[in-house]
């Protein structure tokens, strides 16, 4: 198991959701609930790079601020610690991406909005 950071959206009921895919047709992320990704063959982007999905994180908080400059949308998004397991690198990445089978938010957590500067 291990801490990492992962980048989350909080929508107007203050439910945390993923970016992108949901699991088990929802993106609302439960707390202090250890959750399973759906790992299958995905692509990356434009490229068409494929891998084997899994929950995207990285492992500082510093890392996840610097890697969220790479999407335009920054409202309702933010950056929270999370425990993972059954790791594994996303070699292709330019950063250091962890992808795992499982993932669980636990309280308390805090919050850091993407607006958040680097020191």
């Amino acid at each position: 198991m291990k801490k990492t950071y992962r980048l989350v959206e909080k929508d107007k009921y203050g439910n945390l959701k993923t970016l992108f895919y949901g699991i088990n047709k929802s993106r609302i992320l439960p707390i202090n609930k250890w959750i399973k990704a759906d790992i299958k063959l995905v692509s990356e982007g434009v490229a068409g790079k494929k891998y084997l999905s899994g929950f995207h994180s990285l492992g500082t908080l510093e890392e996840c601020l610097r890697y969220s400059k790479k999407f335009k949308r920054k409202e309702n998004r933010y950056v929270i610690p999370i425990k993972i397991k059954n790791i594994r690198m996303k070699e292709h990445s330019t950063s250091t991406v962890y992808l795992s089978e499982y993932m669980k938010i636990e309280e308390p957590f805090e919050l850091t909005p993407l607006s958040t500067t680097l020191g």
